[in-house]
C-alpha cells in the first residue's frame, strides 16, 4: 500500500539519433520532477521506499544525464560554458558549474573507489563490463583533449572517462542504433550503482569553522 509520494527535482537528458551532427538540435538537458514512492506491506507492515534507478545519491543529475554530459564534454573538447549553452535552455536554471561539479565529483569518486566498484561490476554482470575502471594511463583514444590543467583535476577527468569509455572505444558513437546501445549502457551502470548503493561525496570538503569569543 502506498503511504506517501514525494518528489525531487533532477536534471535529465533527452537525446535523439544524430546528436553528434548537431548537438544543439538533437540533445538537451532539462529539469524534471522525479517521484519517490513510500509504501507499506499490508501483511508484515514493513516500510518500503521505491527509488528510481536513475537517481544517484550525491548529484543533481540523473544517471542518463550524467553519462551523456560526460560523453558530450569529453569527445567534443569544448568548454563547460559552451556545453551548457548548447544543451540547456535559457532561463531553466541549469548552469555550467552544476555540470562541471557533477562530472568531477563522479570522477573523483571513481578514482578513489575504483577497485571496490570494479568488484561490484563483476558481481552484477558476471564479467568485467568496464575495463576502463582499472586503467591508470590517460584515456585518449576517441576523446578530445583533456581540459583539466592540474594533477588532481586531470585525475578526476580521466576517471570520469571510464564512465563512458565503452561507448567511445567500441564505436557505439557512430552506430545507427546509438540510442538503444546507449540505453543498454545506462542499464548496466544503473544495476552497478543500485547494487553498490554509495553516495557520491562532495567535490570539496567543507572545513568546520569554530567561533571564538574575543575578550578585551
Amino acid at each position: 500500500m502506498i503511504t506517501k509520494i514525494h518528489y525531487v527535482w533532477r536534471i535529465d537528458a533527452d537525446i535523439m539519433e544524430g546528436w553528434l551532427v548537431c548537438l544543439r538540435a538533437m540533445a538537451r538537458l532539462f529539469w524534471t520532477r522525479v517521484s519517490i514512492i513510500c509504501a507499506r506491506c499490508e501483511r508484515c507492515r514493513c516500510k518500503i521506499k521505491i527509488v528510481p534507478a536513475c537517481l544517484i545519491k550525491g548529484t543533481r543529475l540523473t544517471l542518463e544525464a550524467l553519462v551523456f554530459t560526460t560523453l558530450a564534454k569529453e569527445i567534443s573538447g569544448i568548454s563547460w560554458r559552451e556545453l551548457c549553452d548548447l544543451l540547456c535552455s535559457d532561463g531553466d536554471g541549469c548552469v555550467f558549474s552544476t555540470l562541471y561539479e557533477a562530472v568531477h565529483r563522479v570522477g573523483k569518486f571513481l578514482d578513489s573507489e575504483k577497485m571496490e566498484l570494479f568488484e561490484w561490476a563483476r558481481r552484477v554482470s558476471n564479467t568485467a563490463p568496464e575495463p576502463y575502471l582499472l586503467r591508470t594511463e590517460a584515456i585518449t583514444e576517441g576523446f578530445g583533449p583533456l581540459s583539466a590543467r592540474y594533477d588532481h583535476t586531470i585525475s578526476r577527468e580521466m576517471s570520469a572517462r571510464s564512465l563512458v569509455g565503452g561507448l567511445v572505444a567500441d564505436g557505439i558513437l557512430y552506430a545507427i542504433n546509438f540510442i538503444g546501445l546507449f540505453s543498454a549502457h545506462i542499464s548496466l551502470w544503473s544495476q552497478i550503482w543500485s547494487a553498490w548503493s554509495k553516495a557520491i561525496p562532495p567535490l570539496y570538503q567543507r572545513k568546520n569553522l569554530r567561533s571564538v569569543r574575543l575578550t578585551t
